[in-house]
């Protein structure tokens, strides 16, 4: 594309907005895909757990992050709940 090729206009997603982030898997996040998220502090405040065990969590698959930019996660609000709730574990 680089020597003056032009991309091809994709009708499935040309209309959307360009977002803020992307989920962890790559997929695109808009409005209708956006989950509720809580900051990585806020959410590591309210599990009494540290950053580093909160990312141990998450590559292992038991809490889900969000990336909302370059650098910058969070985590979703249905994950948190998940691990909040006695009888879910």
């Amino acid at each position: 594309m680089s020597d003056g090729a032009q991309r091809q206009p994709n009708p499935l997603i040309d209309h959307l907005p360009r977002p803020p982030g992307l989920f962890f898997d790559g997929t695109i996040m808009d409005a209708n895909t956006l989950p509720n998220v809580h900051r990585i502090s806020a959410a590591c405040e309210k599990l009494q757990i540290s950053r580093a065990t909160l990312y141990r969590m998450a590559k292992a698959g038991t809490i889900e992050l969000v990336r909302v930019s370059k650098g910058a996660s969070r985590v979703t609000d249905a994950s948190l709940r998940k691990l909040l709730t006695p009888d879910s574990r």
